[in-house]
């Protein structure tokens, strides 16, 4: 299981930026909770960054996975209870 997560407050930024839905849609999208609480992930990206950055995270993680190795936990930031991320 990969995870991309993103700081709160830049997702609501984002989301903001982008002008397709209302504040009220925006914060709805907020509220959402973790859909796989109890999933093992195996990796987690912050995507607070370039999308270059984040791709090459996932690219490298993805070139690391051999039959050996597809259920060896390999890393995970900090999440937050609400399914967001520390970062």
């Amino acid at each position: 299981m990969i995870r991309v997560c993103v700081p709160e407050e830049q997702r609501r930024a984002r989301l903001a930026r982008r002008g397709r839905e209302a504040d009220a849609e925006i914060q709805a999208r907020m509220d959402r909770p973790d859909p796989a609480p109890d999933t093992r992930i195996d990796l987690e990206i912050v995507n607070d960054g370039a999308l270059e950055d984040a791709g090459r995270t996932l690219a490298d993680f993805l070139r690391g996975i051999s039959p050996a190795r597809q259920s060896a936990h390999i890393g995970r930031a900090a999440a937050t209870p609400d399914g967001g991320c520390d970062a």
